[in-house]
């Protein structure tokens, strides 16, 4: 299988020599171009040029699967071939939270829960909880209800009545508008520091947040893609993990998305899916961050997005 990935990539630089070298010849005659026949120069080569691309990535795809070659190799051919595939990527989003202010230079805009800035550390998220009636009724139907909404706004589930000798985390969501392209690269960094809780990220579509991609990190479970849209909500990939973050040191998710739906996801440097969905065909409208229990403090987001 790696001879045959050797072969392939050795052809596809041979195309794109033949592809984007021009060959100028001495000729008697000027060219004549046929306006009833379709172009079969250029157009035709970046056809078969796309075409062999194709039969490129279905082969990655399939030795990815199979384990049939060193992952390393097989990550930065991955890495070559999206780029090769991919526009342009331009930075549109990038926050260390190093200036002490998290609501400017970008503004990020808490829809629930609070959030505070840890001098030398990051974005973090308060945890609070709320305690429940003697006869298990809720506190405050409105605050629940509250909850709830907000709990859904980035992906989170419903908070559910507790009894008197529990309590309910209550959800925080932050966010910030910002376009993002259909194709884009995304790279958050962060820590985590208890046992429990879990953390959702992703772009998102439409005024009320609730279209768009979630990345779901399950503390001491699986890490969830799921996509978000009026059709209702699916989880698209699964790693099952289970994921223990919490040594309080820095770990790094990375997340490329490729004009054709092509995603790819890493965490430290380590593949947690590499699929296709079409789910989303229009830019994002901003992207957004929400934690249910967890006590995560996010050291920095960058953003790079298409043309």
């Amino acid at each position: 299988m790696t001879q045959k990935i050797a072969t392939m990539v050795a052809t596809v630089l041979v195309l794109m020599a033949f592809s984007t070298v021009p060959v100028v010849a001495q000729t008697t005659y000027q060219s004549w171009d046929n306006p009833d026949q379709a172009s079969d120069g250029a157009g035709a080569g970046e056809e078969r040029l796309k075409s062999f691309m194709d039969q490129l990535d279905a082969l990655l795809s399939q030795a990815e699967n199979d384990k049939a070659a060193d992952p390393v190799f097989l990550r930065d051919l991955r890495e070559l071939l999206t780029g090769f595939d991919s526009p342009t990527m331009n930075l549109v989003l990038h926050d260390d939270f190093s200036d002490g202010d998290f609501a400017q230079n970008p503004v990020w805009a808490v829809g629930g829960g609070r959030y505070f800035l840890e001098e030398g550390w990051g974005l973090r998220n308060a945890l609070e909880t709320a305690k429940a009636s003697s006869d298990g009724t809720k506190v405050d139907p409105g605050v629940q209800l509250l909850a709830n909404i907000l709990g859904q706004a980035l992906g989170g589930s419903t908070t559910k009545t507790t009894t008197a000798a529990t309590s309910t985390t209550q959800p925080n969501n932050i966010f910030t508008d910002v376009t993002i392209a259909n194709a884009f690269s995304l790279e958050l960094s962060m820590t985590s520091w208890v046992g429990e809780g879990r953390l959702i990220m992703g772009p998102y579509q439409g005024s009320n947040r609730n279209t768009g991609y979630r990345l779901v990190y399950n503390i001491g479970g699986a890490v969830e893609l799921i996509a978000k849209s009026s059709g209702g909500t699916r989880i698209i990939g699964t790693a099952g993990g289970p994921f223990t973050l919490e040594d309080k040191k820095v770990h790094t998710f990375a997340w490329t998305r490729d004009t054709g739906g092509n995603m790819v996801v890493t965490l430290d440097g380590d593949q947690l899916f590499a699929l296709n969905d079409t789910s989303f065909r229009d830019p994002f409208r901003g992207f957004g961050m929400a934690t249910r229990g967890g006590d995560f403090i996010v050291k920095s987001v960058d953003i790079y997005a298409g043309q």
